[in-house]
Formats: structure tokens, C-alpha cells, sequence
């Protein structure tokens, strides 16, 4: 908590801590006093709005773990037909 005269002193900087959500306190005449960012002025955070799956998996680990293995071979082959398109045979 500062005085009057020390938040004049430096009273662009407490008005970023300010914008930046803290609370600035002082005192005034013997008054406690604060600046703070109005409540409706804040963004909620993109997160907020994330809503939390229950149960995620869909499939078990094995499942997942093939149906990996077997779209990497498929794949791997259209990149090896792509690749003859364009650079001719590889070795």
C-alpha cells in the first residue's frame, strides 16, 4: 500500500499493473482506497470455455496402437507413389 503522493509519482505504472488485473491500493486522507480493473471489462480465458471430455478414450490402447500401424503402411505407400510421380523410381 502506498500514499497519494507515491501513486502520483508513478501513476502510469500502477495503472498497467492495474490493467493487468492486480489490485492498486492506497491511502487518501487517511481513506484506504483502490484501483482496480472493472470486473465486466476482463476477457474470460480461452480455456474457460473448454469443456472436459469424460471417459476420452474411445478404443483401447491396442486398437489404437494397430489402427496406427496399419495407416502408416497406407501411408507410406501413397508417399512412395507420390514420390514416383515426382522424382521418377528410388532405389
Amino acid at each position: 500500500m502506498s500514499t497519494a503522493t507515491e501513486l502520483r509519482k508513478h501513476l502510469f505504472q500502477q495503472l498497467e499493473i492495474a490493467a493487468n488485473g492486480e489490485v492498486v491500493s492506497f491511502t487518501f486522507k487517511g481513506k484506504k482506497m483502490q484501483i482496480q480493473l472493472d470486473p465486466s471489462e476482463t476477457k474470460p480465458s480461452k480455456l474457460s470455455r473448454v469443456i472436459p471430455e469424460v471417459g476420452g478414450q474411445l478404443c483401447s490402447d491396442d486398437e489404437l496402437i494397430n489402427w496406427s500401424k496399419d495407416l502408416m503402411v497406407e501411408l507410406e505407400a501413397k508417399w512412395a507413389k507420390e514420390a514416383e510421380m515426382w522424382y521418377g523410381e528410388l532405389e
